[in-house]
């Protein structure tokens, strides 16, 4: 299974998140400076791969750091 982070999860980092999900080929995380929502966490339940992480995509170390920890095969 490959690794995928989606920044931005509004509607339309959720949308291809949720595609990308829903193939079960994909481990998806997507990434956002907002606190999630309830549509989002009842997604994230519903496609036990697709995760949420709260990061600002400014934070230039922070993003450096999730990046190489998780192995991601694409940034979207």
């Amino acid at each position: 299974m490959r690794s995928i982070c989606v920044c931005g999860a509004g509607n339309i980092g959720r949308f291809v998140g949720v595609l990308l999900a829903r193939t079960k080929d994909y481990r998806v995380t997507l990434v956002d400076l907002q606190d999630p929502d309830a549509q989002l966490l009842q997604l994230c339940k519903r496609y036990p791969n697709l995760h949420f992480q709260q990061l600002s995509v400014s934070d230039t170390a922070a993003m450096d750091a999730f990046f190489t920890a998780g192995h991601f095969s694409a940034v979207i």
